[in-house]
């Protein structure tokens, strides 16, 4: 079987068999039959701007929302224990040789017949590929939401900032138009998409073979990039211009006058990453559902409870720059180990 990091440089490396795949999947769902499952269901919701959105929909504390399974068609980590399942469910060593140049398209052809075929097994509660799947989209998106968190907060001790941050699946502006936030910095609102990935320095540019560029999305719709590299941060401008900013030699280049500002992760903001890393962490690990959540006001508050039977934590950010805010996470998460 292909490792996870081999299969996941073919999924960033080749966008017709990452398009192919993503396209089967979005006609597979909503044929999937969820009849009889109580948390899960075909449904609707009304966006921010008073359109219907269609999808599966979660029961979350008594509200229909929008589900981690329409996601899954971009996270590459689920991808590939789709393809682990089919692999074993149908006896077939799908190695790297399957997935190289040559052979991709019969091994593309083969993914694509199968994920039909099991439909009701990868995406339908109780199989292991779909308990697998559940925890592994829940892990990448609070890590990615992690580092969003530890940026706003480096970047509040050097500027006055005010932003607009959603931790919801399904947001349009971020599905639609590729904003993470709304930033207001040195009195501007600009729109912000957030990466995690790792910048190579080539001279004048820097490189990443695992920050993917949406030409069709990003190049018109975005105004700024925050990207976290390690332990420093960058505040990048988008250019409509395709020589100082987008895809090259199929990776992601910019040209570094396009740096607006960086900085390095530290002290404060370097503990809140480690404490949400680790809370993530314990999370996956015993299989807890894990969720960031913002209100419209009111406090930062950090909620243990039982949902759908399974342990649920809640973490509702309302006030990054709170001095409590450290604290109160390191007692949360000592509690919660004490509950291991």
């Amino acid at each position: 079987m292909i490792s996870h990091d081999n299969f996941k440089g073919v999924w960033n490396r080749n966008k017709f068999f990452r398009d192919s795949v993503k396209n089967t999947i979005n006609q597979v769902i909503p044929t999937v039959d969820y009849s009889g499952i109580k948390y899960y269901k075909h449904g609707s919701i009304t966006t921010k701007k008073n359109q219907s959105r269609q999808g599966v929909l979660y029961l979350h504390l008594d509200k229909w929302v929008w589900s981690w399974i329409n996601s899954i068609n971009t996270n590459y980590s689920s991808i590939y224990l789709i393809v682990e399942f089919i692999s074993k469910k149908e006896k077939v060593d799908l190695s790297e040789m399957e997935f190289s140049t040559f052979k991709l398209e019969n091994t593309l052809k083969f993914i694509r017949c199968a994920i039909e075929n099991y439909k009701q097994d990868i995406f339908r509660p109780g199989s292991e590929v779909f308990r697998k799947m559940f925890f592994t989209t829940q892990f990448t998106w609070t890590k990615g939401s992690t580092s969003t968190i530890v940026f706003l907060h480096s970047i509040s001790k050097k500027f006055d900032i005010k932003y607009n941050l959603s931790f919801e699946r399904g947001d349009e502006d971020d599905m639609m138009r590729g904003i993470d936030y709304l930033l207001l910095i040195d009195g501007e609102t600009k729109k912000v998409q957030h990466k995690s990935a790792k910048l190579e320095d080539e001279g004048l540019y820097f490189t990443s073979k695992s920050l993917l560029y949406n030409e069709s999305i990003y190049r018109n719709g975005v105004d700024l990039f925050s990207i976290q590299s390690g332990k420093k941060i960058y505040i990048i401008e988008n250019s409509k211009d395709e020589t100082l900013i987008g895809v090259r030699n199929q990776k992601f280049f910019v040209l570094k006058s396009q740096i607006i500002h960086e900085m390095d992760i530290k002290n404060d903001s370097e503990e809140l990453e480690d404490l949400l890393i680790e809370l993530s962490q314990i999370c996956f690990n015993n299989q807890f559902i894990f969720m960031f959540e913002r209100t419209e006001e009111g406090d930062n508050e950090f909620l243990i409870s039982d949902e759908n039977g399974v342990k649920t934590i809640r973490l509702i950010l309302n006030d990054l720059e709170d001095k409590n805010l450290l604290q109160m996470i390191r007692n949360k998460v000592e509690e919660l180990k004490n509950l291991l």
